[in-house]
C-alpha cells in the first residue's frame, strides 16, 4: 500500500511539472531558434539532475540508511537553492514576478450585448470571428 501510494504521488507531482514545463516553453518564445537553445540547455540540466540518483544509488546500504538520508537531504537542498537562485536571475531578467504575454480579447454584440465587434470579419449575425492580422501582431 505504501509503495503504491509512493508511486502514485511521484507520478502525479511529475505530471504537475512536466505539463508546466512542456507550456512554459511556448509562452516564453516563438522563435524556433531559441526554443532549440532553451531545449538545450533543459537537456543538459536534465543530464545533470539525474546524476543525483547515481549519487543515491552509492550511498545506499542495507545495513544504515543515514548516508542515504543525509545525501536525500543534501540534494534537496542543493535543488532548493539552485531553484531559488534561478528565480532570482529570471526576475532579474524579466523585471516583474509575472510577465505574461498580452491576450486581445475580440467582443461581440450577439454575445456581450452593448459591446462593439474589433473586427471586419463577420459570421452574419453581427459576432465577431477572427481579428486582421494587423491587430492581432502589435
Amino acid at each position: 500500500l505504501h509503495f503504491m501510494f509512493a508511486l502514485c504521488f511521484y507520478d502525479g507531482m511529475l505530471t504537475l511539472v512536466e505539463v508546466n514545463h512542456s507550456a512554459l516553453l511556448v509562452e516564453i518564445t516563438s522563435s524556433s531558434s531559441e526554443r532549440a537553445k532553451y531545449n538545450a540547455f533543459s537537456a543538459t540540466f536534465a543530464g545533470l539532475g539525474s546524476l543525483s540518483s547515481l549519487v543515491g544509488h552509492a550511498s545506499w546500504s542495507k545495513e544504515s540508511l543515514l548516508y542515504f538520508r543525509i545525501t536525500c537531504f543534501g540534494i534537496a537542498v542543493l535543488s532548493s537553492v539552485i531553484f531559488f537562485v534561478t528565480h532570482d536571475i529570471l526576475l532579474g531578467v524579466s523585471g516583474t514576478p509575472s510577465s505574461p504575454r498580452s491576450v486581445r480579447t475580440v467582443s461581440c454584440g450577439a454575445c456581450c450585448p452593448g459591446t462593439s465587434a474589433n473586427s471586419n470579419v463577420s459570421n452574419g449575425n453581427g459576432s465577431a470571428m477572427a481579428l486582421r492580422e494587423s491587430e492581432w501582431t502589435k
